[in-house]
């Protein structure tokens, strides 16, 4: 009885003191971003859809609207889904939504993005204060290129399905998860599934959207080609980059499994002995020895970072690129509790831009930087073109030869070293089609 009292105890404890130390990091995180410095950053001043709707003055909260049912067009019809996981398989889940969408001709209807979370019914849980509109992180104007959007503002998921689920103005096509194998539907049996449903709104509840099917390859890459980071991502990932790193580091991102148990897939992480190796073997002493590493910012003391000092590697974290004062002030314009899903987002643009790059294997987060390294128009700094017509045409256009001449152009005229700068960045060729390439 004594040693199961003791047992309890210290369980108890550890609990306490998990709770503590994630506290701490909230209140380091306030500390950081209210730094004072002259140079602010306001949020985007963009019409959201409930104004453009019924006008920013019909005296209806957003709220309101999304729960009386008016955010319906008559005739409309939507794909709704359940979000789950960090930002990565998040971004996920709003691809193969956006397929679904793109698919049955349907209008997808955006849920807010929410911090890290491990499973569905967490993040549920989060408060509204807590989450970021969809549209504040991902660029609308592309997304709209091959599908229409809405996005859900000032209510969450919980209360949006509460307040509109099979009610008299919506009928609601609820898919449930499917227990058993990974994609466990074919493309054609989930047309199929849904081709000739007639309700309102087909809704991926709990999850069910994860690996439920795979997208054909063409149009896997046509539907994440249009998920972008919006600009002033791009633009803050740059300053903050050459302001504290320099233009010439290499990047690591190493992933450890979660507080929560999640994730430990064997073989997920290689040992630091074998990232080491193949650093060496594959150049990273090459231009330089600065390495910098994204990682949970509560990891770095982390004894797998101990051996890459000792092999001459000068490893830099996040503490270093928040030295920008302007990346700080960019973080505190979003919730708190989204501060390292904000950083996050940066951090893999930053990698993106590196010289080499090594992450972790079948990482999500590694896995989109591996992508805008392939894909280097996608993290160009658009907002170094000024003149409207232009930057328009640099943002739009996907021929990445015909980006570089136009900047190339600038930046001559000008005598912009910035522009010229992303021009060389996007006249590397960085191939990325495994997970453990080192590219």
């Amino acid at each position: 009885m004594r040693l199961r009292m003791l047992y309890l105890a210290c369980f108890a404890i550890f609990l306490c003191l998990n709770i503590a130390w994630k506290q701490y990091a909230v209140l380091r995180y306030k500390y950081r971003l209210s730094a004072e410095s002259g140079l602010t950053y306001s949020v985007p001043n963009e019409n959201s859809f409930v104004e453009i709707a019924f006008g920013a003055n019909s005296g209806e909260s957003k709220k309101e609207f999304f729960e009386s049912g008016k955010w319906k067009t008559p005739g409309e019809k939507f794909v709704f889904y359940q979000p789950s996981g960090g930002v990565s398989n998040q971004r996920i889940l709003l691809e193969h939504a956006m397929f679904v969408a793109y698919k049955l001709n349907r209008t997808l209807i955006l849920p807010p993005i929410g911090p890290h979370t491990a499973q569905w019914f967490k993040y549920n849980k989060e408060d509204i204060q807590d989450v970021v509109s969809m549209l504040r992180i991902f660029d609308k104007v592309f997304m709209e290129r091959i599908i229409k959007v809405i996005q859900l503002e000032d209510i969450t998921v919980t209360e949006f399905c509460t307040a509109n689920l099979d009610t008299a103005e919506s009928d609601w096509d609820v898919f449930l998860p499917v227990p058993g194998k990974k994609y466990p539907y074919t493309l054609k049996r989930l047309m199929s599934r849904f081709e000739g449903t007639s309700n309102d709104v087909i809704f991926f509840s709990k999850g069910s959207l994860w690996k439920l099917f795979k997208i054909p390859s063409y149009e896997a890459s046509l539907v994440r080609y249009h998920v972008r980071l919006r600009p002033e991502f791009r633009h803050i990932a740059r300053k903050a980059a050459y302001e504290t790193l320099g233009h010439v580091y290499n990047a690591l991102h190493i992933r450890f499994p979660d507080s929560d148990g999640t994730n430990k897939r064997l073989g997920w992480l290689s040992p630091n002995e074998e990232f080491v190796r193949r650093m060496v073997e594959d150049g990273f002493f090459t231009k330089t020895n600065l390495v910098y590493v994204a990682t949970k910012s509560i990891a770095r003391k982390h004894v797998f970072f101990d051996i890459f000092p000792r092999k001459g590697f000068d490893l830099v974290f996040s503490d270093r690129l928040l030295e920008s004062v302007e990346l700080r002030n960019f973080i505190a314009t979003f919730p708190l509790r989204m501060s390292e899903t904000i950083l996050g987002l940066v951090e893999q643009l930053v990698c993106s831009r590196s010289q080499l790059f090594l992450g972790t294997g079948y990482s999500t987060f590694s896995m989109y930087i591996r992508y805008h390294r392939e894909q280097r128009i996608q993290m160009v700094d658009t907002t170094l073109v000024t003149e409207p017509l232009t930057h328009e045409h640099v943002e739009a256009n996907t021929d990445i030869d015909a980006v570089i001449k136009v900047l190339k152009k600038i930046g001559q005229e000008y005598g912009s070293k910035d522009v010229l700068d992303e021009v060389e960045i996007l006249n590397v060729s960085t191939p990325c089609d495994r997970p453990m390439q080192v590219c």
